[in-house]
């Protein structure tokens, strides 16, 4: 094998595994997440990983990515659209009908979104990537509160919103972007 075409096989292998290993690193930060799901009934949370920080506190973090969007959608067959509200950059808490479920950002250090909580004034019912609270009023999470904390919310509202849909059979999405 002449030096030129063992200098290209040994180029051509550089080239290859640089490739395997820079698509290795980003593979991690790809935008495929799915969201965290928050529905009616008994309050169903849901997410591809959730950690159970207490009896009453579950926490969904991914790193480097933060909550963009929040979406309210109509699960009955011919319901309301879909409603976005942009969440980027902001300080905000959704609270459920009755308040028995609390979700807001956790913050990390200098104040950079590290994932959100989500509290349940009784115990959540559940392991893995699906948890309930009960509330004992049977109330549901819609229509829930979405307060800006900072008064800093869109034009749409400032301060607080109100997430709903016409058939009161809501699922709420907090959506993930790097």
């Amino acid at each position: 094998m002449s030096p030129t075409i063992k200098g290209f096989a040994a180029g051509a292998t550089v080239a290859v595994v640089a490739a395997l290993a820079l698509f290795l690193f980003l593979k991690p930060f790809a935008n495929n997440d799915p969201p965290i799901l928050i529905g009616d009934g008994s309050i169903l949370f849901s997410a591809d990983q959730i950690d159970n920080n207490s009896n009453r506190q579950l926490e969904v973090s991914k790193f480097l990515h933060k909550v963009y969007t929040i979406t309210t959608v109509d699960l009955s067959p011919g319901g309301s659209p879909p409603s976005t509200i942009d969440v980027k950059g902001k300080d905000w808490t959704l609270t459920s009908a009755s308040g028995a479920v609390v979700v807001s950002l956790d913050p990390l250090l200098f104040g950079q979104e590290s994932g959100v909580k989500a509290d349940c004034s009784i115990d959540w019912n559940g392991i893995g990537t699906y948890y309930s609270c009960d509330p004992p009023d049977g109330s549901k999470l819609t229509p829930a509160t979405l307060k800006f904390n900072n008064g800093d919310g869109p034009a749409s509202c400032t301060s607080t919103c109100t997430l709903s849909c016409m058939s009161g059979k809501c699922q709420v999405r907090l959506e993930y972007k790097r």
